[in-house]
Parts: C-alpha cells; structure tokens; sequence
C-alpha cells in the first residue's frame, strides 16, 4: 500500500482525464462545475497518479464526488487514503459530515467508516444538489461519515 499519498487541485489542463476517468467507470460526468465543487488529483511520493476524487461543500456537510482509483493501485489501500485525505480537505474547510451516493461500491465505504442512511435523512443543502435531486439514480444508496475528530483538532 502507498502510505503517504499527496492531494492537489485538479489543474484546467487534467479536466480531460477527469471526464474520462469518470465515463471509463461508469460515473456522473455533468454538474462538475460550480461555486461548490472542488476535484483533486492523488499522487504517490514519487509523484505517480493513483485517483482522483471530489467534493462539494456546504458548511458542515460535504458530499464526495466520484472517487476513481487507477487499475494499477486498486487493492492497495489507496481508496482509503483518498478518503481520509478528503475528509481532510473538507474539516479544514468546515465540514464535519461526509456524504456520498453509490450504486456499486456501499461494501468498500462501509469498510471505511461510512453508513447507510435514508435519502430523507440527508440535510437538504446535499439533497438539494444536482447529483443528489438530478443525476444520481433515485435507487443509489445514500451514506454517512462523521469526519473523525482527530481531524477536527489539527
């Protein structure tokens, strides 16, 4: 496994890999543009490209945007490192609070802390998104991560 993965903002000149990232698995590629969108890029310490992931922020909630790890470092521990890295990203930004939806991964953010919750059950400003009310299909598991409170105190 990659311990120590680096996270940097996905540049204007990596917008194509994002949208065939996402198209190659099967994920959302509309609505990624807008005031509360953020998309990352993970890199290995020697500087190889694992993923890439996302998230939209609305004060203590976020919601993760299509997290893609490469073929190559899928199994590795590298999904969970994007994860945690993420959650990072959006407690030093506010958020206490990760949301996602899935139609094919609950096991694997099961495995990392997340848990099922019902669509009702979900804040209205994450409700409210396009991914949430729009593109997501309405039978995509909705789940929760509190942002671990080690996070909160850096």
């Amino acid at each position: 496994m990659t311990d120590q993965l680096t996270i940097a903002p996905l540049g204007q000149s990596d917008e194509c890999l994002l949208a065939g990232l996402l198209l190659a698995n099967e994920l959302v590629t509309e609505d990624l543009v807008g005031d509360n969108k953020q998309f990352f890029t993970f890199h290995t310490a020697e500087g190889k490209r694992v993923g890439i992931g996302g998230l939209e922020l609305y004060g203590e909630d976020a919601l993760i945007r299509s997290i893609v790890t490469l073929d190559s470092f899928r199994g590795a521990g590298c999904g969970g490192e994007i994860i945690r890295l993420l959650g990072d990203v959006a407690c030093r930004q506010g958020a206490c609070n990760l949301y996602l939806l899935t139609t094919t991964a609950a096991p694997f953010f099961l495995k990392h802390g997340f848990e099922e919750v019902e669509r009702q059950d979900v804040p209205e400003s994450i409700r409210g998104t396009e991914e949430f009310s729009r593109l997501c299909p309405h039978d995509a598991v909705a789940m929760v991560r509190r942002i671990p409170q080690k996070h909160m105190a850096e």
